[in-house]
This record gives structure tokens, sequence and C-alpha cells, in this order.
């Protein structure tokens, strides 16, 4: 999955589904809390202090997570220290029993997180290969560094103004069901992703 900042909240705008039958849900246009999930803490990497309590001050107060959750900022700011040291964050049932998660952040060319590469399914299957899942969305966001921060990145983009060619994919995307938008002027993490076969080599 591929998800952004929105507010105090992190937006999963991309998913790709596992061809396993037993898999996580629908995620693709629904916001979660920061504090809880592995893609907001993954967002979180670059944020003081004070940010970190502003973001997440209002789903602490009123936590729709599980008991494994941080209930308080100090446990917030140990867990996004131990996940920053490994640059990756894992959450284990701590937003739903039964799932768990590993997110690694995308930088641009300015090394300013843009988003985070998601990769969730039932604890059962991942929690005893955490460090050979975590390789997979680290991968992926290197792949799509590379691509982002490219002197040809400009030639991907549609000229502002042009409507975007049909293959290009809009910011809410979900293989085998997809949303685009009509205007999309300059090039996005979106399109560094779906320029090759990014998802298929992340979340095989």
């Amino acid at each position: 999955m591929l998800s952004v900042q929105q507010g105090n909240r992190s937006l999963t705008v991309l998913r790709e589904e596992s061809h396993q039958s037993l898999r996580a849900g629908g995620w693709v246009g629904r916001s979660s809390p920061m504090h809880c999930t592995a893609s907001g803490r993954a967002l979180l990497f670059d944020s003081a202090d004070e940010l970190v309590e502003a973001l997440t001050a209002e789903d602490l107060l009123t936590p729709i997570s599980t008991l494994a959750a941080p209930m308080n900022l100090d446990e917030i700011l140990e867990r996004l220290k131990s996940s920053r040291a490994q640059g990756y964050s894992v959450v284990s049932e701590e937003v739903e029993v039964g799932l768990t998660s590993v997110s690694t952040p995308v930088r641009d060319r300015n090394n300013t997180i843009t988003s985070v590469i998601n990769i969730s399914g039932p604890t059962s299957r991942l929690i005893t290969h955490i460090e050979d899942i975590a390789k997979l969305p680290k991968a992926g966001s290197a792949t799509i560094q590379r691509t982002l921060t490219s002197p040809d990145v400009t030639a991907l983009s549609p000229r502002r103004g042009q409507a975007p060619a049909e293959s290009r994919r809009g910011p809410y995307v979900e293989r085998r069901g997809t949303s685009r938008s009509e205007d999309r002027p300059e090039f996005t993490v979106i399109d560094a992703l779906c320029t090759g076969d990014f998802v298929e080599t992340v979340c095989a």
C-alpha cells in the first residue's frame, strides 16, 4: 500500500492485493491514526516531538486502537525512536487485532518524506518474518526515490493544463478497482510507482 499524510491522519491512496486468500481488507481512501499505524509512524519519522504531539493528541483523547497501541506521547516517542533507528516502522495488533504492518518512508529530491510504502497482513503470517518483509518496502521506497530524483522525471509528467495519459493512475489507486483524477499537472509519487513493476515487486 502507498499512504500519504492528510492533516493528522495517514491516508491510503494505492493498494496492491495479495494473492493469498487470507489478507488485509480494503484500505484505499481510508484514513488512519498516525500514532498506532505503521504508515502513520513512518510519516512521523522527521517530525519534532512537538509536532508529533500535535498530530496525535486528538486520537489519543478518543482512542480507536487496541490495548497494544501507545497510550500517551512518551510511548509514541519511544516507539518512534526505535522505528527511526531501524529505518522502518512495525505495528502489530495496535489498530486492529490480528493485523501487522511494516512501513518505510519515501523521500523526494529534497529528502522530504512524501509518502510511505506499507505491507500489511495477518499477524500469523508476518510476525515471524519482520526483518525479511521490511526489505521489500525499503527496496520499493529506494526505487521510487530514484525515479523521483531522476533528471528525466519531467519527461514523464503531463504539461500543466494537459489531461494525463490514459495509462496514468489517479491519486486513489486500487488494482481491480480504480478511481482517477481529471487534472494532475505535476509528476507525483503515484506516477513514479506506476511507471514500472514496483508494486508487483514489493507486494508479491
